[in-house]
């Protein structure tokens, strides 16, 4: 469209120069012929100027101009000829300029696409080996959890949450890189969000003070990139508090805030893969994310423009 709008007002540029020029140049040639015409009585015009003395009506011309009392009439069908002759080389060079930009275009986008089909199909490929080993890992670890026996159920307990954890991140790593390339939009109450993911993720709520102050809010995200972020915050603070979590929501104007803080059990060093993953998620919605660490609390927080 703006290709169109731009070929259309250098048109408009052109033929209006070519207008002037016309003019400018008509002009020129008919006061040449009226000094011709005095200096030389019996020089023959040109057919498609007449020079006469008073104003009188001619088939087939329109009265130009007057230059030293004289009448100038030029033919119409001349000048209609030489704007045809131009439209015509106009067009055509217009044409084939434009045959040119379109099979580079094509060219280039027919590239593209190759490269994007192979980078799909390698994408694919990796993802296939990921889940077919990390998959069978998991399996096999959730089955020697199985037949595990110990009189003491907490490290038994503590694994079978391990374990958890890391099956619920392969499935939100898989379905983040899964999606990179999609912006289906979805629909999320950020309340029922949150309790769905401290059901999953705090098995033992009884063990720490959770404080939630919800609101009802919907949210419009790509694919399941709100459903990723609150999963990686809870669970970052499920893991690494002591106490007290605390969860609050609020909306003002088109914005919609979430707050997440935990005191911190003891300077663990994780991989930071969590946040970095959840940066990324909130700066490819548009959204702000972010962390402070007080007095040993940390806080994330997450403004979604609604």
């Amino acid at each position: 469209m703006v290709l169109i709008l731009w070929i259309v007002a250098i048109n408009v540029l052109i033929i209006t120069f070519f207008k002037y020029q016309t003019i400018d140049y008509l002009n020129r040639e008919t006061r040449l012929y009226i000094n011709l015409k005095e200096s030389v009585p019996g020089y023959h015009l040109p057919t498609y100027i007449k020079i006469l003395n008073r104003k009188t009506k001619i088939s087939g011309y329109s009265l130009f101009g007057v230059y030293k009392g004289k009448l100038i009439y030029v033919d119409t069908k001349y000048i209609k000829k030489g704007f045809k002759r131009f439209m015509t080389t106009l067009l055509f060079w217009e044409m084939s300029l434009s045959v040119i930009l379109l099979l580079m275009v094509y060219f280039i986008i027919k590239r593209f696409l190759k490269k994007e089909q192979a980078h799909r199909k390698f994408l694919n490929f990796i993802l296939g080996i990921i889940s077919h080993k990390f998959g069978n890992f998991l399996s096999i670890q959730k089955l020697n959890l199985e037949l595990i026996e110990t009189d003491n159920e907490k490290p038994l307990q503590r694994l079978k949450e391990a374990y958890s954890f890391m099956e619920q991140d392969f499935s939100n790593i898989l379905s983040t890189i899964r999606n990179t390339e999609e912006d289906k939009p979805k629909k999320y109450n950020i309340k029922q969000t949150i309790n769905q993911c401290m059901d999953i993720l705090l098995q033992n709520k009884e063990e720490k003070n959770i404080k939630l102050t919800l609101t009802d809010i919907n949210i419009i995200s790509k694919n399941s990139d709100f459903y990723n972020i609150i999963h990686e915050l809870i669970e970052n603070a499920v893991k690494y508090s002591k106490t007290f979590i605390h969860i609050k929501t609020a909306k003002k104007g088109k914005y919609a805030y979430i707050v997440i803080s935990n005191d911190i059990n003891k300077i663990q060093s994780g991989s930071g893969f969590g946040l970095e993953l959840v940066r990324y998620l909130s700066l490819k919605n548009n959204w702000q994310f972010t962390t402070k660490l007080t007095q040993n609390t940390f806080t994330a927080s997450l403004s979604l423009k609604l």
